[in-house]
């Protein structure tokens, strides 16, 4: 204990504990902390079992994942070449903060689509990645490819300034969506750009503040130990 204390000691909040509380008392509470995390870490290491039997679970939903991208990515190369529209279609799934593939038109514009194999709807945070994403490689807006929709949005919608539309595989509105980025406008894009930067910028205001309030918050508690 007094040499877990003699490690532990180098942090300012632990020796004002121990100035308070005591030692004995201090090393009982780092020893709970350290038992939820371990709870914790279990929980997840369970969790994350397979079918299988195995810890194969997070490997066999990628492998799964990788599938239903390929197929949207051979579906969309097929209607490029069938109606001429002479787009661009690069496979980025690898890539990060790449989408799963981005089609370009004759001009630069993009789209940046993401594939999700959900058996609910995707939930909003997906939908702010995809957004950021476009956000990230200039794009004009997003696509995302559900068989089960998407939360808050039902065909088309914004997210963060992103214009971001929604497919059902296999469906004319993946059609629809390559039409849409063959036409797309340099115009376009410069809008979106300034409203996604807009969107950027307010929610880092917004997360600054909630911190503040949060560091706040944790100098009033440390105070009154």
């Amino acid at each position: 204990m007094v040499e877990t204390l003699e490690v532990l000691g180098h942090c300012p909040f632990l020796k004002q504990l121990c100035s308070h509380f005591g030692t004995e008392r201090t090393f009982h509470y780092v020893e709970d902390i350290l038992r939820s995390h371990a709870t914790t870490a279990r929980f997840l290491t369970e969790s994350s079992v397979g079918r299988c039997g195995g810890r194969c679970g997070a490997a066999a939903m990628k492998r799964r994942y990788r599938i239903v991208e390929e197929k949207l990515y051979a579906r969309l190369v097929t209607l490029n070449e069938e109606h001429s529209f002479g787009l661009e279609i690069v496979d980025t799934a690898s890539l990060r903060k790449s989408g799963d593939i981005i089609c370009t038109n004759a001009n630069g514009m993009k789209s940046v689509w993401d594939s999700k194999d959900y058996k609910r709807k995707v939930p909003w945070s997906e939908v702010k990645k995809l957004a950021r994403d476009v956000r990230l490689n200039g794009g004009c807006f997003g696509v995302i490819v559900a068989a089960n929709g998407v939360s808050k949005i039902e065909h088309c919608g914004l997210c963060d300034g992103v214009p971001i539309h929604v497919c059902v595989p296999g469906t004319v509105r993946e059609y629809t969506q390559l039409y849409l980025t063959r036409i797309a406008t340099e115009e376009e894009r410069a809008i979106v750009g300034l409203a996604a930067q807009r969107a950027h910028m307010v929610s880092l205001i917004e997360s600054i503040k909630s911190l503040m309030l949060r560091f706040t918050s944790a100098v009033r508690l440390y105070d009154h130990v």
